[in-house]
């Protein structure tokens, strides 16, 4: 007997979703990239810091990385490990890590860079002096605040052109400072400094991906970085989701003036270009009152609700006759448990999909902002204002690397928004059903020939 809420063999759509991304490979692999891409921006602080996590001073032990973390950012790491153990424990990961994700998402969205305290500690120099011992570090031991100005646009330091000499200067002559235009003064190099804890000055894991202007590590930066980029498309999405899903109900049920009204309502702002809206509120909002991430995230919602209204409204004129919503309302059934127990999830599958799709395009959308000087605020990082770090070819990992993460992001959020859509979309699943049978038909049909 048919499902009359589309669970379909007994699961629900987080069942489906999950069954659907462990039928395909790329879907597979793309989940597990965004899994490794959220842990690493949630725990960057624990991941990569200037701080120890371990040390003692005057015999008593402390925990400078931990001690750290502002109480958002531990709400953040705590939602994501009790997202991570639902997942595992019912083996339906969907729900748990949207909602976890979702959670981490908004946190960041409100995290001022004060949050994160943008100095760097004073704990290597307090290590190297002698007056904390017995410090054990995190993998990656530089803080996204420090500077290196010796290590200026430096290179990866797994490439030979990035070695330099114990004076500062590069042993293959790369790199070089220039004299100013203007004044002709020419800076003289200074030695590179190696703090507690860190690699060698030529190790090929000092620098991984290389440095920015400042000397700071882009590989810290990055991972700082991917917790506004990856915030963005998720809260825009989320936002966008529940604006166009409610809107959509609404006008697809009533239908009526109320219809018209909100059809109407669809029709104006779909008049007005997306990107310019932003680029208009980004420029007159404050940041101080409304963080660069929230106001993105906003902006992109309200213009990108009415694609995902009309579709569930398209879903809802169809389900609303259903047997099973007639016999709802003869029961005598309100409305509103009509609409939220049996109208919605039957209607929402298409909206899911389509706000899938939608967290790529915010994060492409935050990169572009970040990219023209319109996002985060410096010095706090986004995978697009590392982009803009550098318009030189000369500097290409600064291009390179943020521009790898995202095409990552943004094709691994397509891979799992395609299973989502085979879950979701009867159409879609229907077209998949067929595929077997129409390829047995046609097989038989040349063996007969032959």
């Amino acid at each position: 007997m048919p499902d009359p809420h589309g669970r379909g063999e007994g699961r629900g759509a987080p069942g489906r979703i999950a069954a659907a991304i462990r039928a395909r490979p790329a879907a597979r692999l793309a989940f597990l990239l965004l899994l490794i891409l959220y842990s690493a921006a949630i725990f960057a602080p624990l991941i990569a810091s200037d701080r120890p996590w371990h040390v003692r001073v005057g015999g008593e032990s402390r925990w400078p990385a931990f001690e750290s973390l502002s109480a958002l950012e531990i709400v953040a790491m705590t939602a994501w490990i009790a997202g991570l153990l639902a997942a595992f424990r019912t083996r339906k990961p969907a729900a748990p890590l949207a909602a976890a994700a979702l959670l981490s998402g908004l946190l960041f969205g409100v995290l001022s860079p004060a949050a994160r305290g943008l100095e760097a500690s004073d704990w290597k120099e307090r290590i190297a002096s002698g007056a904390a011992t017995s410090a054990f570090f995190a993998p990656i031991r530089m803080g996204f605040a420090e500077t290196r100005l010796a290590e200026s646009f430096r290179p990866p330091t797994w490439l030979a052109s990035s070695e330099m000499t114990e004076t500062g200067g590069y042993v293959r002559g790369g790199s070089e400072l220039l004299p100013d235009p203007v004044t002709g003064f020419a800076p003289a190099r200074s030695p590179v400094e190696i703090r507690a804890g860190e690699p060698g000055r030529n190790s090929p894991w000092r620098h991984p991906l290389g440095c920015d202007g400042l000397g700071r590590d882009l590989l810290v930066r990055l991972l700082y970085g991917a917790r506004v980029s990856l915030s963005v498309g998720l809260l825009s999405a989320a936002a966008l989701f529940v604006v166009g899903a409610g809107i959509g109900v609404l006008a697809g049920y009533f239908g009526g003036w109320v219809d018209l009204l909100l059809a109407r309502g669809i029709e104006i702002v779909l008049c007005f270009p997306a990107f310019f809206l932003v680029l208009l509120v980004l420029a007159t909002t404050d940041p101080d009152a409304l963080p660069p991430v929230l106001a993105i995230s906003l902006v992109i919602a309200i213009v990108g609700w009415p694609s995902v209204s009309r579709l569930v409204r398209a879903e809802v004129l169809a389900v609303r006759e259903a047997d099973f919503v007639i016999a709802a309302r003869a029961l005598g059934s309100s409305p509103a448990r009509v609409l939220l127990v049996h109208v919605l999830p039957n209607a929402v599958g298409p909206a899911i999909v389509a706000a899938s799709f939608a967290i790529g395009s915010g994060a492409l959308v935050e990169a572009a902002l970040s990219w023209l000087g319109f996002g985060v605020r410096v010095p706090f990082p986004s995978w697009g204002s590392l982009v803009n770090e550098s318009k030189s070819a000369e500097h290409w990992w600064l291009q390179l690397f943020p521009g790898l993460a995202i095409l990552v992001s943004v094709a691994c959020y397509s891979l799992v928004g395609d299973a989502v859509r085979e879950a979701l979309d009867p159409r879609s699943a229907r077209r998949s059903q067929r595929r077997p049978a129409e390829w047995t038909l046609r097989k038989a049909e040349e063996e007969r020939r032959g």
